[in-house]
């Protein structure tokens, strides 16, 4: 086990936003995985801080200081909740899409191209730290961000620079100091350098997610309950962070473990929720 850190919420913010843009892409036939049924398993989806994420909109249930993505008519802007009873504005309405903020930084799209902003104090008013760019862009998790550059995706730092070339299919955030991958011949997981961190090659997969652990008081991360899912040969089951099979592929859907250490699955038509250990709960 390791202490906490600071990116618990990120990656729950990162999870849903990552499950949710896996489930409009799967609806639309645009991943090269098969087609994710959704629409009977209502999922709500805790972002931490009191946020949840449905569609494409964030709906505060309590105060938050993290600015989140608002769609107004055709654009998107950014507002906080933090006296529980009316939104401020960080920002006008002027980006034709955006995505979370993670790590100080948001994705945002400004005509066909993606960049990166700062939401500075001032009521309305940000900087972009990376200009409009990149074909698509995706949130940072551990200091990195996938975006994608004449047709692949790679991975930039907060500052631009590209850290991992782009070689991939499409690409998933890190967590655990691994990231899901598509390449030309499968789903792989990824370490920081761009390398293969194991050997397995999937139909597809997601990236990990942190399941916590009481300990001494303080709630850590529990290395061994710290599942990704991975679907071989048409079944659905987990992986950890050595590669090896955690949880054997025997579900027609599974999705990220929850931070309790629930995961939802679908196994003969209903769908269900497990624990760490694969049991029905």
């Amino acid at each position: 086990m390791i202490s906490r850190g600071k990116t618990n919420i990120v990656r729950a913010v990162l999870r849903v936003f990552f499950t949710v843009v896996v489930i409009g892409m799967c609806a639309l036939g645009f991943s090269s995985c098969s087609s994710r049924e959704w629409e009977d398993y209502e999922h709500p989806f805790s972002l931490g801080e009191g946020m949840t994420y449905r569609s494409t909109v964030f709906k505060v249930k309590k105060p938050t200081s993290t600015p989140f993505p608002v769609k107004v008519d055709d654009k998107y802007a950014y507002s906080r909740n933090t006296h529980g009873t009316h939104a401020e504005w960080c920002t006008e309405a002027v980006f034709d899409f955006a995505k979370p903020v993670t790590e100080g930084l948001a994705a945002v799209k400004r005509g066909d191209k993606w960049g990166y902003i700062r939401i500075l104090p001032e009521e309305g008013d940000f900087e972009f730290v990376i200009e409009p760019r990149f074909e698509s862009a995706e949130p940072f998790s551990e200091g990195l961000a996938a975006v994608k550059v004449e047709g692949k995706y790679g991975y930039i730092d907060p500052n631009g620079e590209m850290i991992i070339e782009p070689k991939f299919v499409s690409a998933h955030y890190f967590s655990g100091g691994l990231a899901a991958a598509e390449t030309e011949d499968g789903w792989i997981f990824i370490n920081r350098n761009g390398e293969p961190a194991f050997g397995g090659v999937y139909e597809c997969a997601e990236s990990f997610t942190a399941v916590y652990a009481s300990q001494s008081g303080q709630h850590v991360v529990d290395i061994d309950k710290t599942l990704a899912p991975v679907r071989i040969n048409g079944k659905w089951g987990y992986i950890n962070l050595k590669g090896q099979i955690a949880i054997k592929p025997m579900f027609d859907e599974a999705w990220a473990f929850e931070y309790d250490g629930k995961a939802a699955v679908k196994i003969n038509g209903k769908w269900k929720h497990i624990n760490t250990r694969g049991e029905i709960m």
